[in-house]
């Protein structure tokens, strides 16, 4: 009865233990499953050319390749620093539906560059990995105020020279009686020319000349600069868009890019000419691309340019 006993209980034991490890195989089994959410992809920003409203608009995760968990919400991190080290971060973050694929901005200062990355957010509160490609805009005034008129100084008065007068002939004449003789002296005929003094530098009165107005206001910046990277893989390449400045004095001459890797210096740039709005880059791959591109007139000026910040591509 005893040996009964003993054998009943050390199988329940056999069985408890195996249901304890069936239960402990599935939950890691479902925890080795289990991902964090990917990176958010199809990063872009715009301007409104009306207003000075910022867009910033993405790719929505696909729940074909992500489906370990339902994204409920997307987290836009951005501010005025670019986020290149661990130690680097974003002074403001917001939150938004996961219906939402794009965010627009209504209160970012004229005139100041802000950088911007979206991660995804699941149910279970778990973020994405990383953040998404860094993008840029530098916001740019929609409503300018009408430069004023440039001022002509007046002309110097340019004194003619006198005209000669006439000569002046002295009709006195005098007489000397001598008996039997008269004398009649030669009349005086004085001229009198009245100096012409040209000058150094003197022209004629006919042909003034006009001090030379020295052009040192910078053209308008480029506008809506967004990049393509769907060639990246393919053929190692991306595609450059913007709209070119708006050329108010009819003196834009040509554009020129500026391109530098990670956080490298400037190339010395290549010009583009003034009508090109679209244009391919090669590349290298998992690496991080700023680009800019300015305006030139035709007296040298250099517009302060538009940026496109971290282009990482894949």
């Amino acid at each position: 009865m005893i040996q009964s006993t003993l054998l009943f209980s050390t199988k329940k034991i056999l069985y408890i233990l195996l249901s304890i490890g069936l239960v402990l195989l599935v939950n890691i089994s479902n925890i080795l499953a289990y991902s964090l959410p990917p990176e958010v992809m199809g990063i872009a920003v715009t301007q409104t050319s009306a207003t000075n409203e910022v867009v910033l608009s993405w790719d929505a995760i696909d729940t074909n390749t992500y489906n370990d968990d339902v994204i409920t919400n997307y987290r836009i991190y951005y501010g005025t620093n670019s986020v290149v080290t661990v130690d680097d971060y974003y002074e403001n973050d917001i939150t938004v539906a996961a219906t939402q694929t794009q965010n627009t901005f209504t209160d970012l200062a004229v005139g100041g560059t802000y950088y911007f990355s979206v991660t995804a957010v699941n149910s279970s509160g778990d973020e994405s990995v990383t953040y998404s490609v860094e993008v840029s805009a530098t916001v740019a005034d929609a409503n300018p105020p009408a430069p004023e008129p440039e001022t002509i100084p007046e002309p110097e008065p340019v004194v003619e020279p006198a005209a000669p007068t006439e000569p002046v002939i002295n009709t006195r004449i005098e007489t000397e009686v001598i008996p039997e003789t008269v004398l009649i002296a030669e009349p005086v005929i004085e001229t009198v020319v009245a100096p012409i003094i040209i000058d150094e530098g003197m022209v004629q009165a006919a042909e003034p000349v006009l001090p030379k107005i020295i052009d040192t206001t910078p053209p308008l910046n480029p506008s809506n600069l967004l990049v393509d990277t769907s060639r990246v893989n393919s053929q190692k390449k991306v595609v450059l868009n913007w709209n070119k400045a708006i050329d108010i004095y009819e003196d834009v001459q040509d554009q020129v890019l500026y391109t530098r890797k990670g956080l490298g210096q400037w190339d010395s740039g290549y010009s583009i000419g003034a009508d090109i709005e679209s244009i391919e880059l090669d590349v290298e791959h998992n690496q991080n691309y700023e680009v800019k591109i300015v305006t030139v007139d035709d007296s040298g000026n250099e517009s302060e340019g538009v940026t496109l910040g971290r282009v990482r591509t894949q």
